[in-house]
């Protein structure tokens, strides 16, 4: 009976997981956006005493965008390909159609 042989190690492309720089690099990414989220409502609470809530709504996008759209640009994305750019209104336009504001809470008690 002929022995089989395992493939030559040289012919098989190399198994490549997650390094350990990598986990480090997401875990640090995460923890800087929980940091932003937990932030904004400290100094949202502080901003509403003298702005109106659309003005910070305002200022958070204007801000937000052309940050967003710098990263997109260092990382070669900034825009999808133009068939694909009405989707995110189609697919949200649903939501938004049957009323104008914000979901009512739900009634507890019976009352």
């Amino acid at each position: 009976m002929s022995e089989v042989s395992a493939p030559d190690s040289e012919t098989r492309a190399p198994a490549r997981g997650p390094g350990e720089l990598d986990w480090i690099r997401v875990h640090l990414a995460l923890f800087f956006v929980q940091l932003l989220f937990s932030g904004f409502h400290v100094v949202g609470k502080a901003v509403l005493a003298d702005l109106p809530p659309l003005a910070l709504a305002g200022l958070r996008v204007g801000l937000a965008a052309p940050l967003l759209l710098a990263v997109a640009a260092w990382r070669g994305r900034v825009l999808p390909p133009l068939p694909e750019l009405p989707r995110p209104g189609v697919v949200g336009a649903p939501g938004r159609s049957g009323r104008p504001g914000p979901a009512p809470a739900p009634r507890c008690g019976g009352r």
